[in-house]
């Protein structure tokens, strides 16, 4: 039965192929390329509503055929043989993956997201494990989410030390906080420039009673997102023998505990022994109720990175600015702590294919790797290096942002998701939802346009 769901998957993602991939296969193979798209989105949806084991059917049998390992007497030769030499059946079956798995690089991830809060519940029930949660901009299937959870996919979703961890220890669900701004620039010659603007991610441990272990803001380099997944694990179990009433007071301790590791609260081993509960000392800079645009995106140094030019078109005056780094050897031990996993460099290479990179920058002469003066690279070596780097800087940041929220759950434990979530977009993100703008309109401005260019639906 297995086997012949498969089959059928492989046949309905061939049906989407265009009519010049169909007059190459073959009058032979015209009936099973006739399926409906209805049928094959009806299948999709079928193997989505499975769980993960819909998603392991898909993956095995993507397995099967980058292995040619599907018999000919179940296929026909000749569109066996296409669909092992041409990369256009394997697109769409990764486009289906993607859709079944709720995230986009679903074949190179193998993780399985939920996006019904309910059904998340009763498999975290099922199972016994925790949830994680994912609360971002945009949808984690598509190509323009925003750009910190674009990062999570390429940097430590695909990571073979991370991946089995989140599969095992936690059931996954994300959701959208808002739809992710996107920013267009066209050159007027065929040339145009698309961005994601603003915008933060934050991952949540959730019990399956509805209580927020921790959570980590942000961008963070792989052997933390690990070393965090790692620890929360072992808190939630066990935690989980505990009725409800001692779990919050249990949580509290734990986020005390870090606190006084983090040597925020030094001051707190001269309190007597009481109700009392401490909070951070650390306070952030008062900020306005609306914070503009470039305020929050130096909150997230890597989307920053790629996003400071475009904020700079419409807020001047701002700057992202990475340290120098004198050598190759400087560079190697500042971004060690970010190295990325062999999967993560081969997405970074099939998005930034090296043709391409020299038709787009034809004009731009040679690149020079970070930190060494005389070596030619390829841009892409550049590119890994800045990536990692902007890492590390990142993860400062949101390490700084981790003790606050210590602080905070310390305090009460008992928020609910949703309200925590609130106040990291509001406090530390800079982008309440309060904001319809996202810090990217300045009311005082004058821009010489009807309504400041502003427009509704």
């Amino acid at each position: 039965m297995k086997n012949h769901l498969l089959r059928v998957c492989f046949v309905l993602v061939m049906s989407g192929l265009t009519n010049s991939m169909v007059n190459a296969v073959g009058i032979s193979s015209l009936a099973e390329l006739s399926v409906a798209p209805s049928q094959r989105a009806a299948l999709i949806v079928k193997l989505r509503n499975e769980g993960p084991s819909g998603l392991q059917q898909a993956l095995d049998f993507r397995d099967q055929l980058e292995r040619k390992l599907i018999p000919k007497s179940e296929q026909d030769q000749t569109l066996t043989q296409n669909a092992q030499n041409s990369a256009a059946p394997k697109e769409l079956l990764d486009q289906a993956i993607d859709q079944i798995a709720g995230q986009r690089y679903g074949s190179f991830s193998k993780l399985y997201w939920y996006t019904d809060w309910d059904k998340a519940v009763a498999a975290g029930k099922t199972e016994n494990k925790p949830i994680l949660v994912l609360k971002m901009l945009g949808n984690l299937t598509d190509e323009f989410s925003c750009a910190n959870s674009r990062f999570f996919r390429t940097t430590l979703y695909v990571d073979p030390s991370i991946s089995p961890l989140m599969r095992d220890k936690y059931v996954l669900y994300w959701s959208s906080v808002r739809p992710v701004p996107k920013i267009s620039i066209d050159f007027g010659d065929g040339r145009k420039l698309e961005r994601t603007i603003t915008g933060n991610s934050a991952h949540y441990v959730v019990d399956t009673d509805g209580n927020v272990i921790d959570c980590l803001p942000g961008l963070n380099s792989p052997a933390t997102f690990r070393n965090w997944l790692s620890d929360v694990s072992e808190v939630t179990i066990r935690l989980s023998r505990l009725s409800n009433d001692l779990k919050l007071v249990e949580i509290a301790r734990y986020h005390r505990n870090h606190l006084l590791v983090e040597n925020l609260l030094p001051q707190i081993a001269t309190w007597p022994s009481s109700e009392k509960t401490p909070t951070a000392t650390t306070q952030l800079v008062s900020q306005p109720a609306f914070p503009p645009a470039k305020v929050a995106m130096a909150r997230a140094m890597s989307k920053g990175f790629i996003e400071g030019p475009l904020v700079l078109a419409v807020q001047p005056n701002t700057g992202i600015k990475i340290e120098a780094i004198s050598s190759s050897e400087q560079l190697s031990q500042q971004i060690a702590p970010a190295r990325l996993s062999q999967e993560s460099l081969q997405i970074l290479r099939l998005e930034n294919p090296t043709e391409m990179q020299q038709i787009l920058f034809a004009n731009r002469g040679p690149t020079l790797i970070l930190g060494q003066d005389s070596k030619q690279a390829d841009s892409k070596d550049n590119m890994i290096a800045t990536l990692c780097q902007t890492i590390v800087e990142d993860e400062k940041m949101n390490q700084q942002f981790h003790s606050t929220l210590h602080g905070w759950l310390a305090e009460n434990p008992a928020k609910s998701l949703d309200e925590l979530n609130e106040r990291v977009y509001s406090e530390l993100f800079l982008t309440p939802s309060s904001d319809p703008w996202l810090g990217l309109v300045n009311q005082d401005a004058y821009t010489g346009l009807m309504h400041g260019g502003l427009q509704l639906k």
